[in-house]
């Protein structure tokens, strides 16, 4: 079963309308809620007036910040600083320049001052959801405009607009790793040094579904309900538990199918705690869903990461180190450090670096909060250290690939730790990087290059190599439950965003215990039966929950076998396994199946050999640490620049990914054209246009240019695998494989085709419009 490409199981439900997402549910009596949101990016609130508000039909209250701080509740503790990529009891950012690292709490609603456009203000609940729209509309909020900052690097600058009265120069922390006096050895030894500044574009997490929450409050039962799509009801159940400051036992989070998620949905947003507190005050549910808008000035985003990159090298091309700055705009509220720490860890990718010194600095600016986002980091990084090996081998005169050979890791050298403290224990990189070459016929490019100039295009080719460090929550829980009809119930502490759960884990289900996928039912997404567990992010799910699946299903094996030779009254090794359930083989006579459905049987009746008083046939299995993989790969773009007008038409695209063991290749496939297709937008198209004054300049999709169909070029991809002893399946992870590259190879092919008119970077997205007043700026110096 594993290793079979089966189509998703989930499909047939979902593409035929029988999802049900959050605004697909409705609860009895249930009011709704609307937000009034800031115009502005950084001001003083002088006053609120509500009244002509809450005098208009249907509604229900208008309720303010104040009023959630007089009830006495807290802000929301995002726990921005995430556990360490390695050891898993530890912080990953403990020092910094400023004395500590900065965590503040956010409001649901703000209280003094609102900090990006689009900051929520006032919330008012009333009959319908257009009511509650037309009442927002009447409240009349009074503000003193301030000064704001946008970009991170003019946010830290002295004399900058402050966010907090807190935190000067707007940094909530500035950190360095590595070795700085190697370094400096290194620099002042090299034949070459190359200096770069990579500035990763803005991204809106455009996920298909609009995010939306029910909150419901009993008051008989004094138990709270959140009903919301993310990506792990734990993580938001405790940011709740946190914030209202209740039992654990008093709050149940229900996420139902979840239509995208890509990290921004890991952490907790404003709007559910606002639903969940204002059903409490006015004793009824109270729903909200976010338009489209909206999603745009609130929904966290991604990206936004400044590299200021630094390489030394010597006259052969061999690096010597690596002398980055990382600069992360963080936005408005403190979220998520996590793409920093990625950043950091992968610094070095899949090359021989001896030294590498890095200064990271988190910045707060007057914009929507970011977090993870798809690679979260990792991507950055990649087009970091691809870009500068381009501009090496082109300043020492060296083949693009050949600077690569001369530098990868090689294979008879892992494991090893790398100057970031990874330890990488598989991955061929070296045959990746060859074989994707062979795939994209590298070696026939420049008659391909010559035909297109020959009809006055300008065609470039691109390569990039990766690595990724998938980390993410440190826990996970997976429950089995042999039922007296011969059903296996699954509960996970992860759930799908689209990943293809409900396929995946019962075909590693399957394998292990024989038993047809058909005859599982896996459950997710709601803390009254879901005890724990990290949801899903950062390649984790099948690496982790795998892994516990593997082990849930021994222990439920050996307790079957024990309960089933009591059964027959034998030794627990007389019984041979069967497809459903055990064979007890008999010298004189007939053998004798002992189904599962049997076994359990017995069970519910004598309860478990090792324990009378557990009536179920049930097995688990829980973790809490770290758990290393490490996917890697290479890809190569090719494309084909429009001389007259700047539009860029990808031509091919070619990637081999290392996922490890491949569950399911026709879903792993899947996801690598996603995140390609993610990847090659961020590169030529997705522009969140932000003024100097905070305002969103591209809030929609008529001005945000999201990757459509024909963007995509054919795509030839392959999967390999230089085994991993990291868990008993074997997986390394494939979600983030396409989009890990893939702005790397894109920008290299990009400065590639249009090396004749510039040798500076190209600004992020690379538009038709960039392109095309590069060009013209060329020309116009040429004639001047």
């Amino acid at each position: 079963m594993i290793g079979q490409r089966l189509a998703r199981h989930e499909d047939q439900r979902l593409i035929t309308g029988r999802g049900q997402y959050t605004d697909d549910l409705d609860l009895p009596g249930q009011a709704w809620a609307a937000f009034v949101r800031s115009p502005h990016a950084h001001a003083r609130i002088a006053a609120i007036g509500v009244e002509v508000a809450r005098g208009m039909p249907g509604v229900v209250a208008v309720l303010t910040g104040q009023d959630y701080v007089d009830d006495g509740y807290r802000g929301i503790d995002h726990i921005p600083n995430p556990i360490d990529a390695v050891n898993h009891q530890a912080k990953a950012f403990v020092q910094s320049s400023t004395g500590r690292v900065y965590e503040r709490r956010q409001w649901p609603l703000a209280i003094d001052k609102v900090r990006h456009v689009g900051d929520a203000v006032v919330m008012v609940v009333a009959e319908t959801a257009n009511q509650a729209r037309d009442a927002a509309e009447a409240v009349a909020v009074e503000y003193e405009v301030l000064p704001a900052v946008v970009r991170a690097d003019d946010a830290m600058a002295d004399g900058a607009p402050q966010l907090y009265e807190d935190l000067p120069r707007n940094l909530c922390f500035e950190t360095e790793l590595g070795d700085r006096a190697a370094v400096d050895t290194a620099f002042a030894a090299a034949a070459c040094v190359v200096r770069r500044e990579f500035r990763n574009s803005r991204i809106v997490n455009s996920q298909m579904e609009p995010r939306s929450a029910i909150g419901h409050y009993d008051a008989a039962q004094d138990r709270w309900l959140l009903i919301s799509g993310s990506q792990g009801v734990n993580r938001q159940k405790m940011g709740l538990v946190d914030a209202f400051g209740v039992p654990a036992d008093r709050i149940r989070v229900v996420s139902p199918d979840v239509g995208g998620g890509f990290g921004p949905r890991s952490s907790l947003n404003m709007e559910p705690v606002a639903v969940l507190w204002a059903a409490r005050r006015i004793g009824r549910a109270v729903k909200w869903t976010s338009d489209r808008s909206e999603a745009f000035v609130t929904d966290y985003q991604g990206r936004d990461l400044l590299i200021r990159a630094a390489a030394a090298f010597d006259a052969q091309g061999r690096m010597l180190a690596l002398d980055n700055h990382l600069i992360g705009n963080v936005g408005a509220h403190a979220v998520s450090y996590v793409p920093m720490s990625n950043a950091a860890r992968v610094t070095t990718s899949v090359y021989d670096v001896p030294a590498v010194a890095l200064n990271i600095s988190a910045v707060m600016s007057n914009t929507v909060p970011t977090g993870p986002y798809r690679g979260a980091g990792r991507p950055e990084t990649m087009h970091a250290i691809e870009r500068v090996l381009d501009v090496a081998a082109r300043e020492l005169g060296i083949d693009r690939v050949e600077i690569r050979r001369r530098n990868l890791i090689p294979r008879h050298t892992l494991p090893r730790l790398s100057p970031m403290g990874l330890p990488y224990d598989a991955g061929d990189f070296a045959a990746n990087m060859e074989r994707v070459l062979q795939l994209s016929d590298w070696a026939g490019f420049e008659a391909r290059r010559a035909e297109s100039a020959a009809r006055g295009q300008l065609r470039g080719i691109g390569l990039a190599n990766y690595i990724e460090s998938p980390v993410g929550a440190p826990r996970e829980r997976i429950e089995l439950e042999m039922r007296t009809d011969g059903q296996l119930d699954v509960v996970a502490g992860t759930q799908s965003s689209g990943q293809g759960h409900e396929t995946t884990f019962l075909q590693v289900l399957s394998e292990h215990l024989g038993l047809p996928p058909e005859r599982m039912r896996l459950r997710t997404g709601d803390t009254d039966f879901v005890k724990t567990g990290g949801g899903t992010h950062s390649d984790r799910s099948m690496r982790v929950g795998g892994t516990l699946l593997v082990q849930a299903s021994a222990r439920l094996l050996e307790r079957a076998r024990a309960a089933a030779a009591e059964m027959v009254k034998a030794q627990p090794d007389r019984l041979e396994r069967h497809a459903d359930g055990f064979v007890f083989k008999r010298a004189w006579w007939s053998d004798r199946l002992l189904s599962w459905a049997d076994i359990a049987g017995h069970v519910a009746e004598r309860g478990l050999p090792d324990d009378r008083e557990q009536k179920k046939l049930v097995a688990e299995a829980e973790f809490f640490g770290r758990m290393p993989a490490y996917p890697t790969g290479a890809a190569v773009c090719e494309l084909e620049v429009d001389r007259e007008t700047g539009d860029v038409q990808l031509l091919r695209y070619a990637a081999v990914d290392d996922v490890g063991r491949a569950i399911n290749p026709l879903i792993l496939e899947g996801q690598i054209h996603g995140g390609l297709a993610q990847g090659l937008g961020q590169a030529l198209g997705e522009q969140y246009a932000i003024d100097d004054h905070g305002q969103v300049l591209s809030g929609s999709y008529m001005d945000y240019r999201l990757p459509r169909a024909g963007l995509l070029p054919p795509l030839t991809v392959e999967l390999t695998n230089d085994p991993t002893q990291g868990n008993p399946l074997g997986v390394k992870g494939g979600g983030e494989c396409g989009i890990t590259p893939a702005t790397a190879a894109t920008f290299n092919a990009l400065a590639d085709a249009l090396s004749a008119y510039t040798r500076q970077e190209i600004p992020m997205p690379a538009t038709a419009l960039a392109l095309w007043q590069l060009m013209q700026d060329r020309q116009e110096t040429l004639h001047a």
